[in-house]
């Protein structure tokens, strides 16, 4: 999978001729919602032999919501799809003033648009200019551009839930951490990798306020810290106000990897003791 910025891929016409199938959305987690966009976008693929397959993804929520993972991890996540390409638009105020309408352009003029995949609760564009799900289909005949939009239901839960990033950002709040993986597959990962980290005997702690993305209240947790090279250490999670700090027991420090390749943080659950 080719990782790329939006604005430089645009300007530098590298999929400019190339058909393509584009799954647009922030897709924070990679949950099973999300998921089911990206079968559908494969699917497509396969069904019309030349389209290449594009996700385009945000560096940060437009909603302005706490961030559920980092765009390293949701590369992690994406990586398993054997998506074509991956594209990050860095949303800044600039972005943000577009309207629905050149943000289609801009699709179009990005690559040779065949289809677009989206959630049913897809929006683009400003307050004043805006456009829904249902409305992009009418917006690329206006740009003379015939495009097949598939617009992806909910997936919702045994309970008739629907799956969202809402939904998994309020177990995280209230700390109901086990209940992460029946909607994404895997726990609440805490990326740790750019952040500096403070040893001492048996414990590692990070700043709190380096950590990009939205932390349970504070409290004690089970978790693993896992390692570039997929060494995995179980330890106690102690979150405060001001530091996330790992307390490690029985661990023979001299076997695990160099706190440098530390990767991830795996959050379980609360500690009962």
């Amino acid at each position: 999978m080719e990782v790329y910025n939006f604005i430089d891929l645009l300007k530098e016409k590298t999929k400019a001729n190339i058909p393509t199938a584009i799954a647009i959305g922030v897709f924070d987690l990679v949950h099973l919602g999300h998921q089911q966009i990206f079968h559908t976008l494969l699917e497509y693929s396969k069904l019309n032999p030349g389209t290449e397959t594009m996700i385009i993804t945000f560096n940060k929520n437009p909603k302005g919501s706490s961030n559920l993972d980092t765009i390293r991890l949701r590369e992690k996540y994406l990586s398993v799809f054997e998506i074509n390409s991956l594209v990050v638009i860095d949303f800044s105020a600039e972005f943000g003033k577009l309207s629905a309408s050149e943000f289609i352009q801009m699709l179009i003029k990005l690559c040779n648009l065949k289809a677009l995949i989206v959630g049913e609760d897809f929006h683009c564009g400003t307050i004043t200019a805006s456009a829904q799900s249902f409305d992009l289909k009418e917006l690329c005949n206006r740009h003379h551009k015939d495009v097949n939009v598939i617009i992806k239901s909910p997936v919702l839960d045994s309970h008739n839930r629907k799956i969202s990033s809402t939904m998994i950002r309020e177990f995280i709040t209230r700390g109901e951490l086990e209940l992460v993986p029946q909607f994404t597959l895997r726990p609440y990962q805490v990326d740790l990798a750019p952040i500096p980290s403070i040893p001492s005997c048996n414990s590692l702690s990070f700043s709190r306020k380096a950590v990009m993305q939205l932390l349970p209240p504070p409290g004690m947790y089970n978790g693993a810290l896992v390692f570039t090279d997929t060494t995995c250490c179980n330890c106690k999670v102690a979150i405060d106000e001001e530091f996330l700090s790992l307390e490690f027991y029985n661990v023979n420090k001299t076997a695990l990897p160099p706190f440098k390749m530390i990767d991830y943080l795996n959050l379980f659950c609360r500690s009962q003791k």
